[in-house]
């Protein structure tokens, strides 16, 4: 459903489903701590790409989270919004895209389809994050980590490994206000 609560058209559950019931995929809650220090900033800016014009500010606060978790799980990461990969049923372009040599991670926010989370377990990802609008009104970031079910689960993501991502995120930041301000 959409955050309204509107029946999004050609969302699917199904193979995900019957994925999960055969176990040939797992899917693990994910509770992860917000940073105190990320309630006082500007969010807007602070997210440095901005969300579209068809993006809510919902929708750009779990990219935020996203960032951080995938910054958190996978530190040193490539990480790239709106990355098209390349799947079994064509391509797919998930919300935010995360890899470095060890594990790759993609991250749906809002609302989305079952068939696209299965696509990219199923050739692009070694874990596929989704945020629902509904984690929104929990203090902290909760989600689902869908995977394999032979893959090992993520570990449990601690304040401190949150902490370091905003501090990073911030950092780098300010790197690319430095930059642009420079030209």
């Amino acid at each position: 459903m959409t955050r309204t609560g509107t029946p999004r058209s050609g969302a699917d559950i199904k193979l995900l489903a019957a994925s999960l019931e055969r176990g040939h995929l797992s899917v693990d809650d994910l509770y992860a701590p917000l940073p105190p220090a990320l309630h006082a900033r500007d969010l807007p800016d602070f997210l440095g790409d901005g969300p579209c014009r068809w993006e809510s500010s919902s929708h750009a606060l779990l990219k935020l989270y996203a960032r951080l978790l995938a910054m958190a799980l996978a530190p040193k990461s490539r990480i790239c919004l709106e990355h098209r990969l390349t799947v079994s049923t064509g391509t797919a372009i998930p919300d935010l895209f995360a890899v470095n040599d060890k594990i790759s991670i993609a991250c749906e926010v809002g609302a989305t389809d079952g068939r696209k989370i299965h696509a990219l377990l199923e050739s692009a990802v070694t874990y596929c994050i989704v945020l629902p609008y509904s984690g929104l009104s929990d203090p902290n970031i909760h989600g689902y980590i869908f995977r394999h079910a032979n893959t090992i689960p993520l570990p449990a993501i601690t304040s401190r490994q949150t902490t370091t991502a905003l501090t990073d995120l911030e950092n780098s930041y300010q790197t690319v206000l430095e930059t642009s301000d420079a030209h």
